[in-house]
């Protein structure tokens, strides 16, 4: 008996480091409390850049406005099994600097789920880039050591 092969499911992701100063966001999702603290991010659609995909995603996943400065950190593939296929994300790191205040800590509903699937309730909070402990699960932290090398250099100017 021949197995037949099956392509590996392959999306375009974006991933944000928020920052306000040393500050990064992050969230969790109440409904799944074993899945870790990560950052926002989603797919990008199919003709959109990634910037664009990554902006759009920031507003979907935060409610916030993305109008602050945007730096790409980099890309890098991350590839898993799950529900019976292959899954390769190409993943896309961006860190955008916000502007002005921004709530300590909030809730918002995604609703525009790549699966398709009803809205997750995220909630969101700050932590200290710096924080040792900080670890994002599925190797979202891939881009981390990065973005800490590039806020500390802004301190040094």
């Amino acid at each position: 008996m021949s197995g037949v092969a099956h392509l590996p499911r392959r999306r375009r992701k974006a991933v944000i480091y928020a920052t306000t100063g040393h500050r990064l966001l992050v969230f969790r999702q109440l409904d799944d409390p074993e899945i870790d603290w990560q950052p926002p991010g989603g797919t990008i659609d199919d003709g959109e850049t990634t910037l664009a995909g990554a902006m759009r995603e920031f507003a979907e996943e935060t409610g916030l406005q993305s109008d602050g400065s945007w730096t790409s950190l980099g890309a890098c593939s991350y590839r898993y099994a799950a529900d019976g296929a292959d899954h390769i994300h190409e993943r896309h790191f961006f860190h955008l600097v916000l502007e002005g205040p921004q709530p300590e800590t909030f809730q918002w509903w995604e609703t525009n789920r790549d699966d398709g699937g009803p809205p997750i309730l995220f909630a969101f909070t700050w932590r200290h880039v710096d924080d040792p402990h900080l670890t994002f699960f599925a190797h979202l932290d891939a881009f981390l050591p990065e973005l800490r090398r590039r806020i500390a250099l802004e301190d040094n100017q």
